[in-house]
C-alpha cells in the first residue's frame, strides 16, 4: 500500500499507520458483527444530521412565533417623527 499510495497520498498513509493500531481489534470481528457496527456508525450519523436540522427549524418557529407576539415597533420613534403632509 505504501508504494501504490505513497507518492501520490502520503497524508493518507500517514493516517492509516496512525490509526492503524486501533484498527487492528476492530478486524477480530466476524464479518456480520462489522456490518452491524458500520450499519450502527450510518444510523448514528443520520440521527445527529437529523438532530442538527430539527433544532435548527425549532429555533426558527420560537423567533416566528415571538414577532408574532410582539407589539409592532413605531414606525418613527416620537422625537424623530417627520413632519404632517397633508
Amino acid at each position: 500500500m505504501r508504494t501504490d499510495y505513497g507518492k501520490n497520498y502520503p497524508g493518507l498513509i500517514a493516517s492509516w499507520e496512525r490509526a492503524w493500531e486501533e484498527f487492528i481489534p476492530f478486524l477480530a470481528f466476524d464479518r456480520e458483527i462489522r456490518r452491524v457496527i458500520y450499519t450502527t456508525n450510518a444510523i448514528e450519523s443520520l440521527n445527529y444530521q437529523l438532530r442538527k436540522i430539527t433544532k435548527t427549524r425549532r429555533l426558527l418557529r420560537r423567533r416566528r412565533r415571538r414577532r408574532r407576539h410582539q407589539a409592532p415597533l413605531p414606525r418613527y420613534p416620537p422625537h424623530r417623527r417627520p413632519p404632517h403632509r397633508r
